[in-house]
């Protein structure tokens, strides 16, 4: 029988923890707890840091100090008004069609780290996918690391963050539409597209972005149901072929 890498770590992590910290006593039981928690798919999990070099245009080429926020407002770069302007589902479509999966899920966990300058920080999240609107290989349940500008690093002289408004972090627990680009060489994802995620909030969905001045009728028209109708309507082989 062969034994998954997975299974394996996870063993070891406990034996070294009752090494430490003996098999009684609180610490010990929110270790255990964390560990059953782990993927157990095989995968590479967030805290390894998988995309680091994923954000060489967010890098500002001077390291943030401890105890600094490093905030980056950009002004709408997008606009169509007045006659002429897209369609919401218009814009859904585009999203859908510029990158390499859509999925909506849950985030389990989220590590920030510290790009290798450290001139900026990124966050990468454990993500658990619900629903796959696009995606070779992805299947509801799967689990996923998605790597997004912008989080805190804590550090023991102060904390390290960068908060930019095209990029609203995740929250731990809470449901997501994600528009995902594929790291190829390593199975992973990123969002670094403007328009890359929605919270889920029961009927409603909200953009995680300022950044972007998106038509009139997108906040009034995009109900859940309404925008997951439409992705699954989609296919890729509607999507104009790449240029």
């Amino acid at each position: 029988m062969r034994i998954r890498p997975s299974f394996v770590q996870m063993a070891l992590t406990l034996i070294t923890a009752s090494l430490i910290y003996g098999f009684g006593g609180e610490r010990f039981d929110v270790l255990a707890r964390l560990v059953r928690a782990a993927p157990i798919q095989d995968i590479t999990p967030a805290s390894q840091h998988p995309n680091r070099d994923q954000f060489v245009k967010f890098k500002t080429g001077r390291r943030i100090q401890p105890g600094e926020t490093q905030t980056t407002i950009e002004e709408p770069p997008i606009g169509h008004p007045g006659a002429g302007e897209p369609l919401w589902t218009d814009i859904i479509r585009d999203c859908f069609c510029t990158q390499d999966a859509v999925v909506s899920g849950v985030v389990s966990t989220s590590v920030s780290a510290l790009t290798d300058d450290g001139s900026f920080v990124f966050t990468d999240y454990d993500f658990v996918v619900d629903e796959v609107f696009k995606g070779a290989g992805l299947a509801s349940g799967s689990q996923i690391v998605v790597s997004r500008p912008g989080g805190t690093v804590h550090t023991r002289n102060g904390d390290i963050t960068a908060r930019l408004n095209t990029f609203a972090p995740l929250g731990i627990g809470d449901h997501y539409i994600l528009f995902l680009h594929l790291v190829k060489d390593r199975g992973t994802f990123t969002t670094q597209a403007e328009l890359s995620a929605f919270r889920i909030d029961g009927p409603s969905l909200h953009v995680l972005t300022t950044a972007l001045r998106l038509p009139a009728d997108f906040a009034s028209a995009t109900a859940t149901d309404q925008v997951t109708g439409v992705l699954r309507s989609l296919a890729p082989v509607a999507c104009p072929p790449a240029r």
